[in-house]
């Protein structure tokens, strides 16, 4: 079986943050990635930090300067089970 690498790892995108460090996620849909929530947590302990993050997609990566998008926002949802909102 034949898989197109440059489609299969288009959606993996890298985040990072001043005061969380860096870590890698995946595009599951329009201006949505997952990642794990270690990736999002301060690296004083505060916890996730939720905003100005930069994103940058491994498909926008070309042969000049691989910009980040930036002033991402966090939407963080922990623990298992359905959503009581």
């Amino acid at each position: 079986m034949f898989l197109d690498l440059e489609r299969l790892e288009s959606d993996i995108v890298q985040l990072q943050h001043e005061a969380a460090g860096f870590g890698t996620g995946r595009l599951i849909a329009d201006n949505l990635i997952l990642t794990a929530a270690h990736t999002l947590d301060a690296d004083d302990g505060t916890g996730p930090v939720q905003g100005l993050w930069q994103a940058r997609l491994e498909r926008d990566r070309g042969g000049g300067p691989w910009h980040f998008r930036r002033c991402n926002r966090v939407v963080v949802r922990s623990g298992a089970g359905p959503r009581s909102d």
